[in-house]
């Protein structure tokens, strides 16, 4: 968190997208989300971007609790809420994992709202490489997703083949402009 400092006071979203969205044209900025239970994903989600020369970013905390800890750790975190996903394993299509799903299209959009091109990602997707590059590079593109895709992919570092657009797409990484 300390390729961070100084936290912004507020803790609202709109305090966290004006502080820390890229300074560029693209205003580019990523963010995830934790509750307290699951913040161990959250802090290696935020170390990783530190690491990388990443401080475009904030999470969401899901509770008091989370957003405690982030604040303590100088991880940026805002107030999402209390969205009740408890300690409880969310388990793959069910009812919990489901309002996840939805928290993050919400966020998605309350990000785009404030004029800034979201990169929303679940904490567990962690980036080994610094992906603006590949952002600035495809800055025409509106929305950019995963697929769970498994073949071999594009490999100079472009997008995919039209004919892979069939495959499942899995929202672990959402890029919106």
């Amino acid at each position: 968190g300390a390729c961070c400092a100084p936290l912004p006071q507020g803790t609202d979203l709109r305090s966290h997208v004006e502080r820390y969205a890229t300074p560029d044209a693209l205003r580019l900025f990523l963010v995830s989300f934790s509750n307290h239970d699951r913040f161990d994903f959250a802090r290696t989600w935020a170390g990783q971007l530190c690491t990388l020369g990443l401080p475009h970013f904030s999470v969401g905390a899901l509770d008091a609790k989370a957003l405690a800890v982030a604040r303590a750790e100088g991880i940026p975190a805002f107030a999402m809420g209390d969205h009740g996903l408890g300690g409880e394993d969310y388990g793959w299509n069910s009812p919990r994992f489901k309002l996840m799903g939805q928290d993050k299209v919400q966020l998605l959009l309350d990000v785009l709202a404030l004029n800034a091109t979201a990169v929303v990602t679940d904490a567990d997707a962690v980036f080994v490489a610094n992906p603006l590059p590949f952002f600035q590079r495809h800055a025409e593109a509106d929305v950019l997703v995963l697929t769970d895709f498994t073949g071999f992919g594009a490999m100079d570092g472009g997008l995919e083949e039209v004919n892979v657009a069939g495959h499942v797409m899995n929202i672990g990484v959402i890029y919106a402009r």
